[in-house]
Parts: structure tokens; sequence; C-alpha cells
């Protein structure tokens, strides 16, 4: 088996504002400046495991419109968001659909 290439993303990429917690953010918008404290203290996360798959799916269809291919073609990849390690072949059915 071929070894994966992986695809590194910067922390900054993931949004400190997703849409999971607007409930607490659009009440409460200091509440973003908070918990970027607690992060830095490794308090607390900003993102759940769903919200950096969905990061590394955005990430791989960004890819495929700016380079005119279909997502099957980085199958062999592997996107690392986090700390977390999501496999390309995994995320193809939901980005090509």
């Amino acid at each position: 088996m071929a070894k994966s290439k992986r695809i590194t993303l910067p922390e900054a990429l993931h949004s400190k504002i997703g849409p999971s917690s607007s409930e607490r953010w659009l009440h409460c918008p200091a509440s973003v400046l908070l918990t970027e404290k607690l992060v830095k203290e490794g308090r607390a996360k900003f993102a759940g495991s769903a919200a950096k798959e969905g990061t590394a799916a955005h990430t791989i269809l960004a890819m495929c419109l700016m380079e005119g291919s279909d997502a099957v073609n980085y199958a062999e990849h592997e996107v690392l968001v986090e700390g977390d390690v999501f496999q390309v072949a995994d995320l193809v059915p939901g980005v090509q659909a």
C-alpha cells in the first residue's frame, strides 16, 4: 500500500465562531475571546471531531474546485486538522455528492 500524502491545515484555518457554537457567541460575543484564552491554557477546545471533519472535507472540496478535479483524485491523501487525521477516501462520498 502506498504511503498517504498528508495535508496539514494551520489551526487558524478553523473558524473560532463556528455554527455549532452560535447559540453561545450570538448571545455573548465576549465568549469567543474567553474560549480563545481557555484554549491557549489547554482548558478548552475550539472544535469537536465533527467540526474538524467538516473542515477537512471543505478543504478537499476547495482543492477540487480550484484544480477542476474530482475528490477521488485525493483518495490516498489524509488531512490533519488540529491533531485529528482524516482519510480523504472516507470523505470522498460527501465531498463528491
